[in-house]
């Protein structure tokens, strides 16, 4: 059985993950719910990551330790921080890197006039 420790410490490197892939670039947007994310590690691979009600992803880490347990995998937080970013940087609230300043130059937006 996992302990609060241990799924926080999960949680904790799942997010650090999730930025080092946002560093290694975009999601690509496929429709309004479903997004690809490039692996972390493989240049050609990408994963699936829908949001309808709940999140999904067709990764082995959400189908064996996240999905039923409110977790998350890299995948899915990756996608969570790129929407939150986007959303300030569209409302002029701040650039991408103001938002979230571990993201490289490649990621950022430019502002709308």
């Amino acid at each position: 059985m996992e302990t609060t420790q241990s799924v926080k410490q999960f949680t904790d490197n799942r997010e650090e993950r999730a930025k080092a892939i946002l560093q290694i670039g975009n999601p690509e947007c496929l429709d309004e719910n479903t997004y690809l994310v490039p692996s972390q590690f493989d240049s050609n691979k990408k994963y699936e990551v829908t949001h309808f009600d709940s999140y999904s992803c067709n990764c082995k880490d959400f189908e064996l330790r996240c999905k039923g347990k409110g977790l998350y995998c890299k995948h899915i937080k990756a996608i969570i921080l790129f929407e939150k970013v986007i959303l300030l940087a569209l409302k002029g609230k701040a650039s991408m890197h103001d938002a979230h300043p571990d993201f490289s130059r490649n990621l950022l937006l430019s502002q709308p006039d």
